[in-house]
């Protein structure tokens, strides 16, 4: 729990060193430091972070990094106090509405009132940061809920937050169809292959497509940098792919016939007719005939050679 402590969240401190499982407590000097703490906590560990401030000024302090978290679709709860209802409108102490501050910057933004509930809201906060798409949950408690007691049915414990979730047969079709109508397909990833523990079905994309790569974000590393792979086109055309996950770096080459003319002696020549597209480059050379570049599958006509 990162927190710079406040009066109106006391008893959670109490919770978090008295409680059946001791929470770390995690001080700091400024609220903002707190967000930003429980983010990065919450990237490392692909589990949701955890921040509780003050009311007022404690929750206004974390406003910029929760923005940070939710435009980063990072998975965090952060938890804060509140005036308290009966004297709600009579300018108590920190006295103000949090939930219209975080409401356009988290997933949901809500109070609770009643001490009953507490435990069901902050278990639903914690569920829905890491329901996909993920990012950050604002809950505050009012001082009657959050000091008083009351008999409650705990959430159950061993029911693990999703982590995942299937897509939807029509969006698979749809991505399926953009796949094979596109020229220059190339796979991006981002951070939420890494925060969605989908590292492997990566990996196994990248190879069986047969795509170039470009990673982004935390994504960087999930793929090998320098590996290589050998796919076959729908024409039968034979690429070689070379994809870096530290750089981005994309090269794509296609292998002349060592008994064509246009590459004396065969080998590698650069395919200019598209950044991933296999093909046969020609030279323009004194003596050599003209001939039109040979296209595999990614251009209908022919284009000439350009250096």
């Amino acid at each position: 729990m990162f927190t710079l402590s406040g009066g109106h969240v006391f008893p959670l401190y109490d919770a978090a060193v008295k409680g059946g499982q001791p929470l770390r407590l995690v001080d700091v000097r400024h609220e903002q430091t707190a967000v930003f703490a429980a983010e990065a906590t919450a990237r490392l560990t692909r589990a949701p972070g955890l921040a509780v401030v003050t009311a007022g000024p404690g929750v206004t302090n974390s406003v910029s990094a929760v923005t940070t978290a939710w435009q980063n679709g990072v998975p965090l709860v952060l938890l804060a106090g509140r005036a308290p209802d009966y004297r709600w409108g009579a300018g108590s102490l920190q006295e103000i509405d949090h939930p219209p501050l975080l409401a356009p910057v988290t997933k949901r933004a809500w109070t609770e009132h009643e001490a009953a509930k507490v435990a069901g809201s902050v278990d639903e906060a914690f569920r829905l940061a890491m329901t996909p798409h993920r990012g950050p949950v604002f809950l505050d408690i009012s001082l009657e809920a959050i000091y008083g007691q009351a008999e409650a049915d705990l959430p159950a414990a061993d029911v693990p937050a999703p982590f995942t979730a299937p897509p939807a047969a029509e969006d698979i079709s749809r991505i399926a169809a953009l796949l094979r109508a596109a020229r220059r397909p190339v796979l991006v990833l981002g951070s939420d292959v890494w925060l969605g523990g989908a590292e492997e079905e990566a990996r196994r994309a990248a190879e069986e497509l047969g795509l170039p790569v470009i990673a982004n974000g935390q994504a960087r590393g999930v793929l090998p940098g320098g590996q290589r792979h050998v796919s076959r086109d729908r024409s039968g055309c034979s690429r070689r792919r070379r994809w870096s996950s530290g750089t981005g770096a994309i090269s794509s080459r296609s292998q002349a016939s060592t008994s064509s003319p246009d590459v004396p002696g065969g080998g590698w020549t650069r395919d200019r007719t598209a950044a991933w597209a296999p093909g046969w480059a020609t030279r323009s050379q004194p003596g050599w005939p003209a001939r039109p570049r040979r296209s595999c599958c990614c251009s209908a006509t022919a284009r000439p050679a350009s250096r």
